[in-house]
Parts: C-alpha cells; structure tokens; sequence
C-alpha cells in the first residue's frame, strides 16, 4: 500500500484486497497482474502478501489474498487524499466476502476527509453487494475500530457517503452493460474507466442516461 501514487487520478492506494482473476478482453495485460510479479519475486524470501499469490511467472493465480492489518492505514493519514482502493486487486472479485467488504466500507466512513475511489469490472457482485443493504453491518463495526480524531465516536454519515466513490472498467461497447448496473447502485460520484480502451465506444450515446460523473480514458499498457 502506498500513501501516494504515480496514477493520475488518485492521490495515494490502498490494498486490503490483492490478487486477482481475469473476466474479460481488458484483462489481457493487466498491468497490476506484472506488477504484483515482481512484488512477488521481492517478497517469496522475505514474506508479504505478494508471496501467496504465486505470480512467479508474471500471472494471477486466481488466489485473493485480504490484508486485515492494512485495514486501518487511511485512519492514519491526516491529509486529505483521493485514495484508489485495491488498486492490485478487485474489492468486488467473488473470493472477497461481504463482511470483509464491510470493513473496508467502515473505514472508509471513518474518514470523511478521504475520497474512497473504488473501480470493478465487477459490477453484478458490487450491485449485489448494495442491494443487501449494508450501511448498518458497516456502523457497527466502525464503532469498534479505531477512530479519527475529527470523526466522533458513534456517529455515522449519511448514505451514499459523499467520500465514496464507485467505478466500472469499460473497454468496449460489449461491457456498456457495467454502467448501466452501476446506474442502480447510490453513490456521491459514479465513474467509468474506458481503459484499456479496446474499441471505439461512444461516451454520450452510452453513458449520459446513467449520470456518470467522471470518465478515465487510456490505452493498454504494454509492449
């Protein structure tokens, strides 16, 4: 986890969640996948997350691996940041159970200061997620993890949450369909990210029915 970030649109990231599996054509040449390889290479002697993940060879395992202890870093960080929420990893992805969700949920409440930036192309399983109405799962166990000192203990904020935001990875007009799940879900800002942009997609016909906010847009990475 990094309390800044060479990516343009967040300001630090954050990894309760890491690993990974592939679901569509965006996936291809994951640069998170490359990463978490040499992290891997790093980590099997010394230990850390990476060494479970088994990326030896430069690709996801399908293993995801939850950080509990990671689960407080943003508590500690005064300075309001944008933070990219399991940027190695898919909060969303169906090894990651609710209530673990729950608790990255609870920390993000805990720190109105922050703008919790999550991206899936996950969007079933974070509508499902939603739709099982978890703000008061989330109260009660933000009232039992440490608080910041700006945010009093036992208090909540309204829903949606004004520091959450919620994205869906689009790289073509085959997964139009993410945005239009991610029209149902309540969120302060909802966002696409069109990268990899793998076909010519046109963002007003699309999207400006499911009152998108905020578009990424960039090419694959790679050779």
């Amino acid at each position: 986890m990094s309390g800044n970030s060479k990516i343009e649109w967040c300001d630090a990231t954050w990894q309760p969640v890491v690993g990974c599996s592939k679901v569509s054509e965006g996936c291809k040449n994951c640069w998170a996948e490359k990463m978490a390889g040499r992290l891997w290479h790093i980590q099997k002697e010394d230990g850390g997350p990476y060494k479970d993940l088994g990326c030896y060879d430069g690709k996801w395992n399908g293993r995801v691996i939850m950080i509990p202890e990671a689960l407080d870093k943003p508590l500690h960080w005064k300075k309001p940041r944008r933070i990219f929420v399991s940027s190695m990893g898919d909060l969303f992805h169906e090894s990651v159970p609710f209530e673990f969700i729950d608790r990255v949920m609870a920390v993000i409440a805990l720190c109105p200061h922050h703008t919790g930036q999550i991206l899936t192309k996950r969007a079933d399983r974070m509508l499902e997620y939603f739709e099982s109405k978890p703000q008061i799962r989330i109260l009660h166990i933000a009232r039992d993890m440490p608080h910041h000192p700006d945010y009093p203990s036992g208090t909540a904020p309204g829903w949606p949450y004004k520091n959450l935001w919620l994205g869906v990875t689009i790289e073509s007009p085959k997964y139009k369909h993410r945005a239009e799940i991610l029209s149902q879900i309540p969120a302060a800002v909802r966002f696409i990210s069109l990268e990899p942009l793998l076909g010519e997609i046109d963002v007003e016909k699309y999207f400006l029915h499911c009152r998108i906010s905020w578009c990424i847009i960039g090419a694959e990475t790679g050779k």
